[in-house]
Parts: C-alpha cells; sequence; structure tokens
C-alpha cells in the first residue's frame, strides 16, 4: 500500500498563520473515508497529539483553525481535497477593513482557496497582487487581508492565501464577516 500524506497548516484564531506539519493518511481515508479527516483531525486535537502542535489546538482554549491540504493534489492517485477544520463552536470573525487604497496590478498570483462556512472547501484560484501588498520580494499579510476585505466586504467563508512562489511570506486564513456560527 501506497503512503499518502497531507500537509496540516494551522492558523491562530485570528487567522495569522502558526505553522505546519505533514500527516500520513490512514489506510481506511485512502480507500474511500477521506471525508471523515476533520473528524480525524479534531480528535486529534483533544489527544493533544496534532503534528507539530502541544495542546487541544481546535479546543475552547486555543481556538485555533487547521487546513489539510494533500500533497501532489494534481497526481492521479492523490485521495482528498482541502478541508478547513475548525473548533465547532468557534465564532470569531473579522471585520471588514475599508483602509485598503489601491496600488499597481503585479505579475504576482497568491493562490487562494475559498472554504464555505462549515469548513467545506469551495473553489480556488490565482489572484494578482497589488503592488501595495509586497515590499522588497514580501507579500504582505495584513494588506493582503485589507485588499481582500475591501473588494469582498460581506463574506460568509473563509479565505486562504498561500504567497507566491516568486516572493517570501507565509499564508493567511480571512475570517467571514458574517457570523458564521453553525446552527
Amino acid at each position: 500500500m501506497r503512503v499518502q500524506q497531507v500537509r496540516l497548516t494551522y492558523f491562530k484564531a485570528s487567522g495569522k498563520y502558526y505553522s505546519d506539519a505533514i500527516l500520513n493518511l490512514t489506510k481506511e481515508e485512502i480507500e474511500g473515508s477521506y471525508y471523515t479527516i476533520g473528524d480525524r483531525i479534531r480528535g486529534l486535537s483533544q489527544q493533544k497529539s496534532l503534528p507539530g502542535i502541544n495542546g487541544d489546538w481546535l479546543g475552547e482554549n486555543e481556538n485555533g483553525f487547521t487546513v489539510v491540504m494533500p500533497i501532489e493534489p494534481d497526481s492521479p492517485e492523490t485521495v482528498g481535497y482541502p478541508v478547513l477544520v475548525k473548533h465547532r463552536k468557534n465564532q470569531e470573525t473579522f471585520t471588514n477593513n475599508n483602509a485598503f487604497t489601491p496600488g499597481a496590478t503585479t505579475k504576482h498570483l497568491t493562490k487562494v482557496y475559498l472554504f464555505k462556512r462549515h469548513g467545506k472547501y469551495d473553489v480556488e484560484y490565482n489572484m494578482p497582487l497589488d503592488s501595495e501588498c509586497l515590499s522588497e520580494s514580501v507579500m504582505l499579510t495584513y494588506k493582503v487581508s485589507d485588499m481582500y476585505c475591501s473588494k469582498y466586504p460581506d463574506r460568509y467563508g473563509y479565505a486562504m492565501f498561500l504567497c507566491p512562489e516568486t516572493l517570501y511570506g507565509c499564508p493567511h486564513l480571512i475570517l467571514p464577516s458574517i457570523n458564521p456560527c453553525l446552527d
């Protein structure tokens, strides 16, 4: 049996990047029950067994987020899709910021992954970065956040941004502006 791994990217409750780690999928996940990966991640968090993390990252005290990304997603043998895992009662929201003043569009493209309010993967696309989001070959996550929030003030889901390979920087998670609590 082949080993397949996923990358876990950890974000604080504010959406700020914290760290990442690698996790091997179980035989059951590879053979058809990948849809339960969120439950497994929550269980590992409660057991304080998430790779690269001490404590209950998704629990009441930390209230963080974990994004599960398949490694080599374009390979025909890869199982899975991106998943945002959060505490079921996580109601942290990021308010709209209209402080962004646009500059020139650049050739740098940030990969954007959108997740619905419960964490299900929605869509991905490349977004050109504005010159105001860059400083000496570094992607400024707070400026990307300002740019995105100014463009989309009413956000029902989550948006994760990855730094382009042409720049330095870390991922960032933008939280909904509309209350994301689950019914």
